[in-house]
């Protein structure tokens, strides 16, 4: 929490501000929203079906640094007739776990103890 203020104050001062619809799939409305970022942080990712492109579907998650802040996500996005919204589910822990393993990698190369690489160096012994 930065200054005080906590992560669901910070959001409701996006949404206070209105969100935009994209198409007619865009969810706006607060409650809307709450109830998928419920569902996301359940499973883990995210779907959008056609929420922000007509035809257009995406499943991402989220990389986090190793305060545990999101930094980026790992998305999948094509059309929808090739990625159905069951395939998205049926990818999405995939994703998901992508997305863990990089967030693992970056909190690796983070430590202070590290050489900057998350795998370790491993000098060859001399004769």
């Amino acid at each position: 929490e930065a200054e005080g203020v906590s992560d669901i104050e910070e959001l409701n001062k996006i949404l206070d501000r209105g969100m935009p619809r994209y198409t007619a799939h865009t969810p706006v409305s607060k409650k809307a929203l709450y109830e998928e970022f419920k569902k996301i942080r359940e499973v883990g990712y995210g779907i959008s079906d056609q929420e922000y492109e007509e035809e257009i579907t995406a499943v991402a998650a989220p990389v986090f640094d190793m305060s545990g802040h999101p930094i980026a996500s790992l998305a999948i996005a094509g059309p929808g007739y090739r990625l159905t919204v069951d395939e998205l589910h049926r990818i999405g822990p995939d994703v998901r776990a992508v997305a863990d393993e990089i967030t693992q990698e970056l909190t690796l190369a983070e430590l202070p103890e590290s050489n900057g690489s998350a795998h370790p160096v491993h000098e060859e012994e001399s004769e």
